[in-house]
């Protein structure tokens, strides 16, 4: 839940009191009560939740209801507490009763929000937080909670508008200027989140968070002796801080292995929640790669996956039923239907699976001045969901496609053009995605810009599988946290992709990682020949012919593409091959090109 009431970011605004450590007995205050006192039970249950005490709260709130059903605050008492349960079904319920009894307290609505919020269900949550604001247009916590929705569902510049007023209405509020910050930078607007970053810094010298952040916009920026130096400084702030130890691992120094290891060790030591765990574990991985100890290093990768499949599952059988489903819809059938839809821009999309050397290739073709990379946006997987929340439950994605028309899927295209725009200045560029997991909405792609030019970056089945259970992924990629997940996965998309290879009326054209590296110059050309795009120089380029302006890179390769190409990453499976077993097994059927032999 979201830590902040709707008014004066108090924990729970109606629910304050003096003190939330009472230590209280609700039995003998309920022998005490009078069966028709429901109010004397909705203060004792009020206190008892004050106290943390959730199940004596419920039983005492749930009879103070049975006196008098008409109180809306008592309705949403058991609301908080049935959400501090993590019981989100029946916490809106609650909370839906009273904002029927009184729907004009900001409160309900923002509470019911955070719910919404919390279980991923954001449209709900934006309209109740949209509610509360109606009702008191200055709250600053509404205004920055209902910022976070925007950014998830990726809506930037409603986004940006309400953090903004968040800290117009608390313009003190670290936290806010924080979120700010985080959604500048993972929207590629690293310049303004450092302005923010550094200013925070002089008012909260101390802040570990605010050094962290600056670290992570430098790296990806490419200036890693100022990431390396912030990273570093949030450490010696908070020795504990998981996170930063784990990215200053994959760019630290020689000679600064050896203590950033024993920081490691002792941070790993004194751990016990399993997701902070595997930063500590995939950090020591990366330490001890660095130092030639591959044994200990695979220990590590593999101790952090198990943690962080605790709260990260990955479910083979419904992966490998959509696989079947798309195979089963986009079929000859459904390309010869519906001619000359779409539109006629010529998006790039580079698709595959992770580690497979896509980076590399979304940076040999964004030094085109014509190009603008808009990195892993998430447009296109955005606009399918919607199609899913729009369509009737017996027609969700991708039957909901059914019976469309040209000017369906024109109207689809500009859905996602305007989703790009937000961001990114794209009017007379060609736009290159690289959404890997774009590959399992082809099918769409190829109806919506039939002009595309589609780039499947494809590595040796065990590099990419390897590489992806060394590497921790922050967000999703839930297959890459246990060899069987990652078989499964690669599997699957190997059979989607040759599914495309049959029947997708555009060419799709392989950039093969091993290829890359050992003939890069071949390569190259006969990329940029396929993108019609040609070999530029760095004068060439939008900045003006200064190769030093920075572009980001917010990928797991942040830092292998800003070295020169090298060829010690192929067969690097090897390293570990007395531990992968059940890979090898699994994928021992598929050549080394990642093709099915």
């Amino acid at each position: 839940m979201f830590l902040y009431s709707s008014q004066g970011c108090e924990p729970f605004c109606l629910l304050r009191s003096n003190s939330n450590t009472l230590e209280l007995d609700h039995r003998p205050l309920l022998a005490k009560a009078q069966p028709t006192d429901a109010e004397t039970l909705y203060q004792t249950a009020l206190r008892l939740f004050l106290d943390n005490r959730f199940d004596q709260a419920q039983t005492l709130v749930e009879l103070a209801i049975g006196h008098d059903n008409g109180q809306s605050h008592y309705h949403y008492l058991l609301g908080e507490i049935h959400a501090e349960s993590q019981n989100s079904e029946k916490a809106i319920s609650s909370l839906k009763e009273a904002i029927r009894l009184d729907g004009n307290d900001p409160d309900y609505q923002y509470s019911i929000a955070n719910v919404y919020y919390e279980i991923k269900n954001y449209r709900d949550a934006i309209q109740h937080f949209v509610n509360a604001l109606c009702i008191n247009p200055e709250d600053d916590c509404c205004h920055n909670n209902l910022a976070n929705c925007y950014d998830q569902c990726r809506q930037p510049v409603k986004a940006a508008d309400h953090y903004a007023r968040a800290i117009q209405f608390a313009p003190d509020n670290t936290d806010y200027k924080l979120n700010f910050a985080n959604f500048l930078q993972t929207s590629d607007r690293h310049e303004k989140a450092i302005d923010i970053l550094l200013d925070l810094q002089k008012s909260s010298p101390k802040n570990s968070h605010v050094k962290f952040k600056l670290g992570i916009c430098y790296q990806e920026l490419g200036d890693f002796a100022k990431a390396r130096s912030y990273h570093a400084a949030a450490l010696e702030l908070n020795p504990t801080m998981a996170i930063a130890a784990f990215h200053l691992a994959a760019i630290v120094e020689k000679e600064g292995i050896d203590q950033l290891t024993s920081l490691c060790l002792k941070g790993h030591k004194m751990e016990s929640a399993p997701i902070r765990k595997s930063y500590w574990e995939f950090a020591l991985g990366k330490l001890y790669t660095k130092t030639g100890e591959h044994d200990k290093a695979f220990h590590y990768y593999h101790q952090g996956n198990q943690n962080k499949r605790v709260t990260s599952p990955y479910s083979a059988d419904t992966q490998t039923a959509y696989i079947d489903r798309l195979i089963q819809f986009f079929d000859a059938s459904f390309f010869e239907s519906v001619a000359d839809s779409g539109s006629e821009i010529a998006p790039i999309f580079i698709v595959g699976m992770p580690r497979s050397g896509s980076t590399l290739v979304e940076q040999i073709i964004s030094r085109d001045a014509g190009v603008t990379s808009i990195g892993e946006n998430h447009a296109m997987q955005s606009l399918v969901k919607e199609l899913t929340h729009e369509a009737t439950k017996k027609s969700k994605y991708p039957s909901c496609l059914s019976g469309n028309s040209a000017e369906d899927y024109l109207q689809l295209s500009k859905r996602y053009l305007t989703d790009v725009e937000q961001i990114y200045s794209v009017k007379g560029q060609t736009i290159c995605d690289k959404l890997l997991g774009n590959f399992l909405r082809l099918g769409l792609i190829a109806k919506m810009f039939p002009q595309a030019k589609i780039i499947h970056t494809a590595r040796n089945p065990l590099d990419c599988c390897v590489s992806a259970y060394t590497q921790l992924f922050e967000n999703g990629m839930y297959f890459s946290y246990s060899m069987e997940g990652l078989a499964n996965a690669y599997q699957q998309y190997n059979r989607l992709m040759a599914h495309w290879e049959e029947f997708l009326p555009m060419q799709i054209h392989t950039v093969r990682y091993e290829d890359l590296v050992s003939n890069p110059e071949i390569v190259t050309q006969d990329l940029l020949s396929f993108c019609n795009l040609q070999q530029a120089s760095t004068q060439d380029k939008k900045s003006g012919g200064d190769a030093s302006v920075p572009t980001p890179v917010r990928t797991a390769s942040y830092w292998q593409v800003r070295q020169p190409i090298y060829q010690t990453s192929v067969e690097k499976w090897r390293r570990y091959e007395q531990h992968i077993q059940p890979l090898i097994e699994s994928l021992g059927d598929l050549s080394s090109e990642g093709r099915a032999a």
